[in-house]
């Protein structure tokens, strides 16, 4: 059976290459329609499972113009201590950025340890630079985390004082709890909580921020009080600031925004629902555009391969004929020319999964990889099983009907 499929190709390469083609391009693009629609709803999935909150009086600020940079720092404390303090909500930012401290400078171990984790990322000539997760304490009830406020009290050692730090699983060999770190930028001083255990937030698969290193390779700690008014610090939060409407306040964006221009600066406010909606409107018609030019190849490839393998069937007669008078039946000569098929369009399955699959993994984001990866290999894999079936079923599907009706006196006595 297999010495008989492998002949059929060898001797209709044309038709093989032809079909082998078009094949390919259908199912790279069904692949990619899957792939974007279904990790675009990932990441929508992931960002509603951020928040703990209801997502309608969830906010997130964008601020478009500070009128006093370098005072930009205070103004954006000022700011969410009045959302803290005056009108019931709860307001935090967080930030991600590489750090030196003092205490790692010279741990071979732990630069041993970054170097791996950094290899292929723009980390890679900085080994002693720390990936670190800052934040406002304020941040932690909004967010979904396993984490509270609770665990961020100031924590003393000796006769000084620290602010606490976790650190990513990675670091449990190389870091002890109750060792003290000083950040070289400011000389804040920190000191080693716990470690982190792969925590629903702020880690790899943050679908706002796309971090490069996972979070088992960070640390997360709060603003020391002197970044919480930095302006450098702070503008780098941009984006990342969020804010809960806790206590339903009537109006609460237009407080925020009246208080925001006394302060000078210019922001938009929007609720997570809504930068969702916008979110998938947006992605909606670069999906649209997708889906479309999917289906006009998917239809056009059908039609292709019906339209070559009617002729084959017709070209074929003669041979069917005498093939059958020798006592191959009919049944088997289908089941041929559907194996056929099917082996083909497998293969040209697999080139396309296998080269959707390079362009992912080309790409930077370690964290875009993850999703879209891991979207590829289970619901798209999935997908395209089914693709392949089903276009093998309907591109065979009149080719065998012509065949079955073959009669072989008729079809020997018609060649002559």
């Amino acid at each position: 059976m297999i010495n008989n499929i492998l002949s059929s190709i060898l001797h209709s390469k044309l038709r093989v290459l032809l079909i082998l083609f078009l094949s390919e391009i259908t199912f790279f693009l069904v692949l990619l329609t899957f792939t974007n629609s279904l990790a675009f709803n990932t990441q929508i999935k992931m960002v509603e499972a951020m928040f703990s909150s209801d997502l309608t009086t969830t906010y997130r600020i964008d601020v478009s113009y500070i009128e006093d940079f370098d005072n930009s720092g205070v103004a954006l404390a000022e700011l969410k201590e009045f959302v803290n303090q005056e009108i019931g909500g709860k307001c935090g930012a967080y930030d991600q950025s590489g750090e030196y401290f003092d205490e790692l400078q010279n741990n071979v171990e732990y630069i041993s340890l970054n170097e791996r984790a950094y290899s292929d990322t723009f980390r890679s000539d900085t080994p002693s630079i720390a990936e670190c997760v800052f934040f406002d304490t304020e941040i932690l009830p909004i967010v979904s985390t396993e984490l509270s406020e609770d665990d961020f009290q100031l924590l003393k050692k000796g006769d000084e004082t620290y602010l606490p730090l976790y650190v990513g699983k990675d670091f449990e060999h190389v870091l002890a709890i109750g060792d003290t770190l000083t950040l070289s930028r400011n000389g804040a001083k920190y000191i080693v909580a716990g470690y982190l255990d792969d925590i629903q937030w702020f880690d790899d698969s943050d679908p706002i921020t796309l971090p490069v290193i996972s979070l088992n390779h960070k640390f997360f700690a709060p603003f020391a009080d002197m970044d919480k008014i930095d302006s450098i610090t702070q503008q780098s939060t941009v984006g990342k600031i969020f804010i809960e409407n806790s206590d339903n306040v009537q109006g609460f964006s237009d407080i925020v925004s009246e208080k925001a221009l006394q302060l000078g600066i210019k922001l938009r406010i929007t609720s997570i629902n809504d930068f969702v909606e916008q979110w998938t409107q947006d992605n909606y018609q670069i999906l649209k555009l997708n889906f479309f030019l999917a289906v006009i190849v998917l239809i056009c490839s059908v039609i292709s391969m019906i339209s070559t393998l009617c002729v084959t069937v017709l070209l074929q007669k003669r041979e069917y004929g005498i093939r059958i008078a020798f006592g191959t039946s009919k049944r088997k000569i289908i089941i041929l020319l559907c194996s056929e098929i099917l082996i083909i369009n497998i293969v040209a399955g697999i080139i396309a999964f296998l080269y959707s699959y390079y362009n992912y993994a080309k790409s930077t984001i370690d964290s875009f990889q993850d999703i879209y990866i891991r979207t590829l290999c289970s619901d798209s894999l999935f997908g395209l099983i089914v693709i392949v079936f089903v276009l093998v079923g309907t591109v065979l599907f009149i080719p065998v009907i012509i065949l079955s009706r073959y009669n072989p006196a008729e079809l020997i006595k018609e060649e002559d």
